[in-house]
């Protein structure tokens, strides 16, 4: 069991171009300790390396750091809170992240379900199809950020998704990313941020064009970021720091795919809990006007 766990581990490694210094580490560390096995998915995953269990925490957060960071240094806003707040980024990929696997034909989320999570497509490739009729269809390719809104606003999904091939998908909690920045200096940036994505989709959504879970494209992203970093520039006065306290849980026992990603693979019943995501960026600063035309959209 120990031999097969360390060919899982090298696996993991090079798999995910983990890079030598941290792969020695890893190796070294384990080598010295016992461990249970059991077998992996097809696709190899961390959660299917037990052996990583027994790494310090300090070991493991490097390594999911080197892991999904890649993928969330594609987007505009996460890129520069690397830059300007790197522990930030650290705690979302520690704390935040998560990696699905579908095989061809599994639907990754459906049409209507409450989203609670932003994907990242790292391998293959998957069909996204929308509209009332599910008339339209868009092949999607890596790199592709799926279900952004689901970070910011209160959001369901509007489309479904499905693997045509192996697919491999990082997954971005929303909850874990209002964890890592609540109290850090990356607050502000991003509040501004939801702002302008919230108006962005109202805006879309008054000139009569379909709402997706599609990425707004990196322009738009880049655009939203500029105006919120200038934003944040003229603001002399702290972040209101809001507690957790003010958001409503989702009722205890309520089943729903907050928790883990791998809960909304598969058709499922939409499950409707009571957290408005929107509230705890978009309350703080957003005239109320828009608070309330937001409000409308997003409400079901």
């Amino acid at each position: 069991q120990t031999s097969t766990q360390r060919r899982f581990v090298q696996r993991y490694l090079d798999e995910r171009g983990i890079s030598m210094d941290l792969g020695t580490k890893v190796c070294s560390f384990l080598k010295s300790h016992g461990y249970k096995s059991h077998p992996p998915s097809k696709c190899l995953r961390e959660i299917d390396v037990t052996a990583f269990k027994a790494l310090p925490e300090s070991i493991q957060r490097e390594l999911r750091c080197e892991v999904h960071g890649p993928q969330l240094l594609r987007h505009p806003l996460l890129s520069n809170i690397k830059d300007g707040d790197q522990e930030t980024l650290q705690k979302i990929c520690a704390h935040a992240m998560d990696e699905v696997y579908l095989v061809p034909g599994n639907t990754l989320f459906t049409r209507d379900q409450t989203a609670y999570w932003m994907f990242v497509l790292t391998k293959g490739t998957a069909i996204y199809t929308s509209g009332a009729k599910g008339l339209n269809q868009l092949r999607v390719d890596p790199h592709h950020f799926l279900a952004e809104a689901a970070l910011w606003m209160s959001w369901t999904y509007k489309g479904k998704l499905k693997a045509t091939d192996t697919c491999d998908f990082a997954a971005l909690r929303s909850e874990g990313l209002q964890e890592a920045v609540i109290s850090s200096r990356s607050q502000g940036l991003c509040r501004r941020y939801a702002q302008h994505f919230a108006q962005a989709m109202h805006d879309r959504y008054e000139e009569g064009r379909e709402l997706d879970d599609l990425w707004i494209g990196m322009k738009a992203a880049d655009t939203m970021l500029a105006r919120a970093r200038f934003e944040q520039s003229l603001s002399s006065k702290p972040s209101k720091q809001v507690r957790f306290a003010e958001i409503t849980p989702t009722p205890e026992g309520q089943s729903s795919a907050e928790s883990s990603p791998h809960a909304a693979v598969g058709p499922q019943v939409p499950q409707h809990g009571n957290v408005s995501y929107y509230q705890f960026w978009l309350t703080l600063a957003l005239p109320k006007k828009i608070f309330e035309k937001c409000r409308t959209l997003v409400s079901p």
